[in-house]
């Protein structure tokens, strides 16, 4: 699957209703880009977000996040609905082609998908590998090397020397919508 993504932070003291600067940012995209959009149709997500570095794994991932997921009342999805996320940027990053070297296939057994996508932001776009594992109990929390290399067996193009060492959240956990 191959994606393309439109990142764009939306201050919040420049809109009073969430949805009508959705609806607005979903025309001007139709109008610069030809696509057919249609907020109708589009789901609205809302997590909690923990971002986490690799770094004393041997390769630093560009992300790697653990989202928990909530209802549009604001509650916690019971069961299996939190996810699991790790990509790598291509270098450099408009070289579709380096993103594809990167096997991100998670381990048998989890619910799971990958794509090349296209970030595009408001000044540079990038191409990268996604994976995610779905489906996780919402208690779920990433802790070492190790249980990364088991949940996506190829994805460390070195072997991890130190599977016991911690993978650690980078800055504070943010609430996305």
């Amino acid at each position: 699957m191959e994606t393309r993504e439109y990142q764009l932070r939306i201050p919040t003291n420049d809109y009073g209703n969430r949805m009508e600067a959705i609806e607005l940012l979903t025309k001007y995209l139709r109008e610069i880009t030809g696509e057919k959009l249609n907020p109708n149709k589009a789901d609205t997500t809302i997590y909690l977000e923990a971002q986490l570095t690799t770094r004393n794994c041997g390769h630093t991932f560009s992300e790697v996040r653990v989202r928990q997921n909530f209802d549009e009342n604001g509650e916690i999805i019971s069961g299996n609905s939190a996810t699991l996320d790790i990509n790598n940027d291509s270098v450099p990053p408009t070289y579709k082609a380096d993103a594809l070297t990167w096997n991100l296939t998670a381990a048998e057994g989890y619910n799971s998908e990958q794509k090349i996508e296209q970030d595009i932001h408001r000044d540079h776009y990038k191409y990268n590998r996604k994976a995610k594992i779905k489906d996780l109990p919402q208690s779920f929390q990433l802790k070492n090397c190790g249980q990364l290399t088991e949940m996506f067996p190829s994805a460390f193009k070195e072997p991890v020397k130190d599977p016991t060492a911690h993978v650690l959240q980078t800055g504070q956990r943010m609430y996305i919508w």
